[in-house]
């Protein structure tokens, strides 16, 4: 009774979509949208911990951020 795939709407419009890949209750991805469709980031769990292990964040600029939880302690450490 799990969702492997979820989608979050506002106003109508999908702003994120959620992925459990291996079926066992916990999301390894995320991704994200502005109300154009157009991506916004991403949040991936690479170890299943329950703590996302990046996130990319686009800006408006187009530019990335990209953070990292390096010692899985759910604090980011590292940002590209």
């Amino acid at each position: 009774y799990n969702y492997e795939r979820l989608e979050g709407y506002n106003k109508g419009k999908k702003v994120s979509l959620s992925f459990d890949k291996d079926e066992d209750g916990n999301i390894e991805e995320i991704l994200f949208f502005n109300l154009n469709g157009k991506s916004t980031g991403k949040s991936v769990d690479i170890d299943q911990d329950g703590f996302f292990d990046t996130l990319k964040m686009v800006l408006e600029s187009q530019k990335e951020l990209i953070f990292i939880d390096e010692n899985a302690n759910g604090f980011y450490e590292i940002m590209e």
